[in-house]
Order: structure tokens, then C-alpha cells, then sequence
């Protein structure tokens, strides 16, 4: 349990740092919706009252690093009557009374604010002598005045934070059932793990939004024009699978043209904005027939009339029924307030976002600092989001003290052993061997031929180089201004038959005693029918030429992510793909789509690119891989 603020003795004169969230809507310096600076208050007048020096921290929108006037806490200074100070923090020096208050400039004017700067959060404690943290909806970000300034001082949680935590802990620890979960807004992607956990507590889920509109797309009804997200589709055909009976989706909705349809009578040019008068009447069904209710995210385009209708008729069926009711987002609290139903909910959380309120009902087997460091590092890894699903259940065992290290142990246990079973034992004898290459445009292709060649002569073998892209203008010649890098010559002729220039290339290959030939094709799209016969006939040529050892590798493009999966699969249809050779693998790829191309193909990873010079390839380690992702 996290320690209060009120465990606080004596603090009379003591330099109180206070992290708040007051970013707020503001339009033409007017404060649209004064909620959560009023929420902050009463930690602000406790603190006022035990005659300490308060100093508040706030962020506000998104200015990127720099002082701009369009983010500038004054409206919200002016607002709460208490000087705002834009000095910068190198050159700020503080003499306050004791009960006075102070608001700092914007955060987020400052790199290393959301860079988690040990250094800023350092400056930023040097200021204080205990810090409290009042800001719930961005607690779970490791920011410097979130996160780092911990390290610094002794930190405690103001009211809200222990208000919110509090009021969700009911649910979490002895939910009254059965209890129902109402899921809207845009994004699968963001709350997908969300969904997954949260089943397991939930007696029904009821999806709404334009989040319902990936499973109903999911599930092959046709959706029109409505915004979906399509690589998002397969995580939705699993939560279906695992949901079951608990699922409810639309029945109905309102078009854009404001017409009530059922979903099977969609048609191709519309466009999902609300859910319809049966939907809404099942949702309330529902809502009687259970005791404890979880709801975040709108279910319409609320910005728009009459698209609110949905969202507004289901809050007001909850605020007249008797069930413990916890709602939270930025849209729907909007919502909520405007309809002045915040006071008829049980609990409405002033979390800006889903991913806070449902994070924490997902459960607190491990701590939200060290639940947002797995998610940035899984995202920036760029591992499918059904991986990452996975991996974070396997790490829900773990203790809720658990160390961000003791974390990326965990998960490297899982990730490395399906690495290790990709490492090539690829090996060079003194006998010719045929290494067919192929890839998509773009991927490098060239690049790696002549990386290649440079890797075996460097192992003392005589190598041979086939060029038969002999129908894109300038293939050959590109290829043969690379090789003759290396004084190797390519064999290959413009306009000629790429099998024909492969066999030809082979003949020679073999009177010239070559230890290797490579042979080049067309830089094909993998979904061209024409090239993709082209390369099989290639290869069929190849093998009817007798037993020598022959390959076909892959060149695959780092930087193009989980596109990398549908190539293979592709590819494996034409040719018997032997191994893979990942490019372009430098500050630019993230690399974690290979976890999961790995997990579904078992394919060896022959090479890595990792620069554009001849040097730079390396063969695949499955253990500083895994350790370079996770890092």
C-alpha cells in the first residue's frame, strides 16, 4: 500500500513538490471544463493549512519539448488565484511563506520531462523536500515529475489518487456479481490486453464505439465506410473466441445519414456514427440485470448530434438503477458532467483516458510503473500485438514489487528459446552450393548480395554471381558495379529468360570451380503472379541440374514490421524457403516483429543487416537479440 498524505506529520514550512494533473481543455484562454483543477483543491487547502510551501507541477497538452505560450499554465494560475512561475528551472530560486503556493510552468516545456530525465527529475526534487503525487490520470506514466522525482525525495499520494484507488479497489478485491463491462471509443489496439484480463472478472462485456466496429468486421459483416482497424482484426477474432457468450456487440445502429439499421442490412457506403434504439434497449436489459458495472468510452460520435443519443440514453439507465457504477475517460466524463449525472454514479474516474480506469481493474499483480515500462517496451519493439498479449499474462504471476529487470527476465525466458531455435548452423563447404535469393522491392535485396559475396571470399571462397532480373531496366548493371567491388564478375543478360541466365550461370559456375553462386531475381512483388511463377521456374531449373546443396533465402526488409509475415507466407507458397536474412536493422527497425514471424514459420535466421557497408552483416544470435529487444 502506497503511504498518504495525511500520514504527514509536522510539515510546517516544509517545501511540499505536488505533481497535479491540471490539463484541462482550454479554448481561446477559457477553461472549458474546470474538473480536475476542483478536484485537486481540497489536497491543495489540506496542505495550506499545515503551513507548508506548496510548489505544484503540472503538464498541458502535448508542446513537444518547447516553451510555447499556446501551452501556458496561466489560465489555469488565474483560475486558481496563485502566481505562476516561468522562470526556468536552471535559474529558478523559490522564497515562499509558509501556507503559500506556487504553480511552475508547463512540464512539458522541458526534453527531459517525458524522456524521464534522471537529470530533470533531480533539478525538480532539489526544489521540494517531500513530494505528493495527485496526479491519478498520469501516475502511471514514467515521466521525471512522475516517476523520477521518486528517487529523489520521500513521496506520498494526495486525496485524489487515494480516492480513485481506493473507490477501484472495491471492484478489484470483492466485486459484487455479476458484474458488466461497457467498452467504447475508438481503439482495439489500446485496450485489447485490457479486454483479455478483465474477462476473467467480468460476467458480460458490451463493446460500442468505433472499437465494436473491428469485431463486427471481425465476425464478416460488412461495415461500410466505418472506421475500423484492420490490423486489429485477428486480436478481435481472439477475444471473440475467448469471450464466448459473455460478448454482446451492436444490433443495430444509427448511420451517418441518421438512419436506423440493422447490422446485417448495412450497406457498402455507410458509415457506423452511434449504436441503435435495440442496441441501446439491450444494453439497459443488461445494465438491470447486474450488480456491479464497469463502463469507458463513448459508444457514439458524441461531438456530433444527434450520435451523443446512445451514450447519453445508457448513462441515464445506469444513474437510475441501483448497481455500484465506475465510468471514466475523457469523452465520457464530458458526458456524464453536461448530463449532470456524476453525482448518480457509484465512482467516475477523471482518468483522460481508458487505459488508466481499466489498467488498474485489470488487477495489481504488478506495479503501473513497471506495467507502463513492459507496454512502451513491447510497442517499441514492434512485437505483433497478439505476442504481446501473450507475454503480458505470462509476467502476471509476478509479484506487485517486482523490478522492471525482474520483468525483462521473465520475458526474455519466453522470448529467447523461440529465437534460439532460429540460429543458423549454415556453413560453407568446398563443393558448389546454389543460394537462390528473393525479396519484395526495397528490401535490400542488392545490398545483401554484395554483403554476401564479400562474407565468403573473406572465408576464402570463390564465389559466382547470377543476375536474373534481366527485365527491370539497370538490374544487372546495379548488381554488376557492386560485384566488381569484390572483381567478381556477374553472369546475366538483359531481356533474356531469367531460368534460362540461372542454368547458363550454374554451367559455368561449375567449370570455374566456385565454392558459391548467388543468384539474384526480379525484385518482385510478392503478390505478382507472373514473377512468382518466374521464381519457381527458376528454381525447379536449378534442381533437375544435379545433387549439389541449394538454398533459397529470403531478404526481408527490418523497417517493414509485422509486413514482413505475409512475404513469407507468400514466398513459402512458390519456393521452399531455407532461411531468412533480415535488413536494414539499424536505429530505424525495431525488430520485434522476428519473435513473432519466428513463432509462426520456424524458419532459421541466416544473417542480419545492419548497415549499408559490406561489413555490415552479421550472423543471427538469438541471446543478445533477445537482450537488445528488451532493453
Amino acid at each position: 500500500m502506497f503511504r498518504k498524505m495525511t500520514d504527514l506529520k509536522n510539515i510546517v514550512g516544509k517545501k511540499i513538490i505536488v505533481r497535479a494533473d491540471l490539463n484541462v481543455p482550454i479554448i481561446d484562454g477559457k477553461i472549458v471544463d474546470t474538473s480536475r483543477i476542483d478536484n485537486f483543491l481540497s489536497t491543495l487547502k489540506w496542505l495550506k493549512n499545515k503551513q507548508a510551501k506548496i510548489i505544484i507541477l503540472s503538464h498541458l497538452g502535448r508542446p513537444k519539448g518547447e516553451w510555447n505560450d499556446e501551452f501556458s499554465l496561466k489560465p489555469i494560475a488565474n483560475y486558481m488565484k496563485i502566481p505562476l512561475e516561468k522562470t526556468h528551472i536552471d535559474n529558478l530560486k523559490l522564497n515562499l511563506k509558509n501556507g503559500e503556493a506556487i504553480l511552475l510552468e508547463n512540464t512539458r516545456f522541458y526534453k527531459g520531462e517525458k524522456k524521464n530525465s534522471s537529470d530533470f527529475a533531480k533539478k525538480l526534487a532539489n526544489l521540494g523536500d517531500i513530494f505528493v503525487n495527485d496526479g491519478f490520470s498520469v501516475a502511471h506514466r514514467s515521466h521525471a515529475s512522475t516517476v523520477g522525482i521518486t528517487e529523489f525525495l520521500p513521496s506520498y499520494a494526495g486525496f485524489q489518487i487515494e480516492k480513485e484507488t481506493t473507490e477501484l479497489d472495491k471492484i478489484l478485491e470483492n466485486p459484487t456479481r455479476p458484474t458488466i463491462g461497457l467498452f467504447g471509443g475508438l481503439k482495439v489496439s489500446t485496450k485489447a490486453p485490457i479486454l483479455i484480463n478483465l474477462l476473467e472478472n467480468l460476467d458480460t462485456l458490451v463493446l460500442g464505439g468505433a472499437m465494436a466496429n473491428t469485431f463486427l468486421k471481425a465476425k464478416g459483416f460488412e461495415i461500410g465506410e466505418s472506421l475500423f482497424e484492420e490490423l486489429q482484426i485477428k486480436i478481435a477474432q481472439r477475444i471473440i473466441k475467448i469471450a464466448g457468450d459473455k460478448l454482446i456487440l451492436p444490433i443495430d445502429i444509427m448511420t451517418k445519414k441518421k438512419e436506423n439499421k440493422n447490422i446485417k442490412d448495412l450497406e457498402k457506403n455507410d458509415v457506423i456514427m452511434d449504436v441503435g434504439e435495440k442496441t441501446i434497449a439491450l444494453i439497459k436489459k443488461q445494465i438491470e440485470q447486474h450488480k456491479t458495472l464497469i463502463w469507458n468510452g463513448t459508444f457514439g460520435v458524441c461531438e456530433l448530434q444527434p450520435f451523443n443519443n446512445g451514450t447519453e440514453k445508457i448513462a441515464e439507465k445506469i444513474a437510475s438503477e441501483d448497481v455500484f457504477s465506475v465510468a471514466g475517460g475523457g469523452d465520457l466524463h464530458a458526458i456524464l458532467k453536461s448530463n449532470n449525472l456524476i453525482e448518480k454514479f457509484s465512482f467516475v474516474s477523471t482518468a483522460g483516458g481508458g487505459k488508466k480506469l481499466s489498467e488498474i481493474l485489470v488487477g495489481k499483480r504488478i506495479s503501473e510503473e513497471v506495467l507502463e515500462q513492459i507496454e512502451d517496451t513491447l510497442i517499441t519493439a514492434d512485437i505483433s500485438p497478439i505476442d504481446a498479449i501473450e507475454l503480458v499474462e505470462s509476467i502476471k504471476k509476478l509479484p506487485a514489487e517486482s523490478s522492471i529487470e525482474k520483468v525483462k527476465k521473465e520475458l526474455y525466458n519466453k522470448i529467447f528459446p523461440v529465437l534460439k531455435k532460429a540460429e543458423s548452423a549454415f556453413e560453407l563447404n568446398n563443393s558448389l552450393h546454389v543460394i537462390l535469393v528473393a525479396g519484395v522491392n526495397g528490401a535490400g535485396k542488392t545490398t545483401t548480395l554484395f554483403k554476401l559475396a564479400n562474407y565468403f571470399q573473406l572465408q576464402g571462397k570463390k564465389v559466382a554471381v547470377a543476375g536474373c532480373d534481366s527485365f527491370r531496366a539497370g538490374a544487372i548493371q546495379q548488381l554488376a558495379d557492386r560485384m566488381k567491388l569484390l572483381d567478381i564478375d556477374v553472369f546475366g543478360e538483359m531481356r533474356k529468360d531469367p531460368s534460362g541466365i540461372a542454368y547458363q550461370a550454374l554451367e559455368q559456375a561449375k567449370k570455374d570451380n566456385a565454392n558459391v553462386l548467388l543468384i539474384d531475381t526480379a525484385g518482385r512483388l510478392h503478390d505478382n503472379e507472373n514473377l512468382m511463377s518466374e521464381l519457381k521456374k527458376i528454381h525447379r531449373v536449378l534442381g533437375k541440374q544435379g545433387d549439389f546443396p541449394q538454398d533459397c533465402w529470403l531478404v526481408l526488409d527490418g523497417t517493414s514490421g509485422q509486413n514482413t509475415i505475409s512475404q513469407v507466407d507468400f514466398f513459402s507458397k512458390t519456393i521452399p524457403i531455407s532461411g531468412l536474412i533480415i535488413t536494414k536493422l539499424d536505429s530505424t527497425a525495431k525488430g520485434g516483429f522476428i519473435y513473432s514471424l519466428l513463432r509462426k514459420f520456424e524458419l532459421p535466421v541466416v544473417f542480419l543487416g545492419t548497415g549499408e557497408k559490406k561489413e555490415n552483416l552479421e550472423k543471427f544470435n538469438a541471446e543478445s537479440f533477445a537482450k537488445t529487444l528488451l532493453k
